[in-house]
């Protein structure tokens, strides 16, 4: 379970059950042990071993668990819970696309 704790005003601290910590300065690419790939200049793109791709625009405050079945709570007061094959737009701006693995299943 890759259940992150992100605050962020982009000067973000990252604590995940990877056992990651870290705090960047809005300009960061990060690749952990989950096998996820986090590219951030205050408009994120990160891409995990569930195959979700998602883009951020200034998002901050974001409480993220996931199983790829997520739980997002943010500064936008949304909570959103999803199964893997979603795309979402809201207020801050933020779209979300969650994409199948080609075998139909989250990894």
């Amino acid at each position: 379970m890759s259940g992150r704790v992100t605050e962020d005003v982009c000067g973000r601290v990252t604590e995940d059950v990877c056992g990651r910590v870290t705090e960047d300065v809005c300009d960061r690419v990060t690749e952990d042990v989950c096998g996820r790939v986090t590219e951030d200049v205050c408009g994120r793109v990160t891409e995990d071993v569930c195959g979700r791709v998602t883009e951020d625009v200034w998002q901050s405050g974001r409480v993220t668990e996931d199983v790829c079945g997520r739980v997002t709570e943010d500064v936008c007061g949304r909570v959103t819970e999803d199964v893997c094959d979603r795309v979402t737009e809201d207020v801050c701006g933020r779209v979300t696309e969650d994409v199948w693995q080609s075998d139909r299943r989250c990894l």
